[in-house]
């Protein structure tokens, strides 16, 4: 199976009172629910630069919604709800890097 990574982030719903690694972990046994082990997971247009044009429009067209910035690790706690927090870009870029690594090792 080929899954769109942008899909799939908004796919799962985040358990609130957990951390970025225990989100890690729901997209893990999602994925392995539904598609099984032999997957691979697109995530286009998540580069390292994170403010180009498509990001800006974006960005201003949710301007009231914007969460602020967030640093996560796997051991971090969760203090956004997934919608408020997917709203940044920059948080978003942060989660897929995090999300692609995890799934990576595993």
């Amino acid at each position: 199976y080929v899954i769109d990574g942008g899909w799939l982030l908004h796919k799962c719903i985040w358990d609130y009172a957990t951390t970025y690694g225990g989100i890690c972990e729901t997209y893990l046994k999602f994925i392995s629910n539904h598609y099984g082990q032999n997957v691979t997971i697109v995530f286009d247009g998540y580069n390292s630069e994170i403010i180009g044009t498509k990001s800006y429009e974006r960005y201003r067209r949710k301007e009231k919604t914007v969460a602020p910035d967030v640093d996560i690790t796997e051991d971090r706690a969760v203090t956004l709800r997934q919608a408020k927090f997917l709203s940044n870009v920059a948080n978003k870029f942060k989660f897929v890097q995090l999300l692609s690594q995890f799934l990576q090792v595993r």
